[in-house]
């Protein structure tokens, strides 16, 4: 660790995500961290935290043999956002 400070934050835990319809979008509670000037720093989601490389890398190839074109890129960014857990 090159520098540790003490900072500030507001924590959140009242933010609900997933449809809950089936088990790739299950409903959970999603954990925020806020500056006391409103600005969002980070993010914890559960099921993000879970997502292995392997599991990144499977979902990546299940993508390219389902979607023809370059549609199966759109679908993985949109699977890495949702696995971004800091957001800064």
């Amino acid at each position: 660790m090159k520098e540790a400070k003490k900072i500030e934050l507001i924590c959140t835990t009242l933010t609900r995500r997933g449809s809950g319809n089936d088990r790739t979008s299950p409903v959970r509670i999603i954990t925020e961290y806020w500056t006391p000037e409103g600005e969002k720093v980070a993010e914890v989601d559960p099921v993000a935290i879970s997502l292995t490389p392997e599991m990144l890398d499977a979902i990546c190839q299940n993508l390219k043999a389902r979607i023809e074109g370059d549609g199966w890129m759109r679908a993985y960014d949109a699977v890495l956002e949702s696995a971004y857990i800091a957001r800064t």
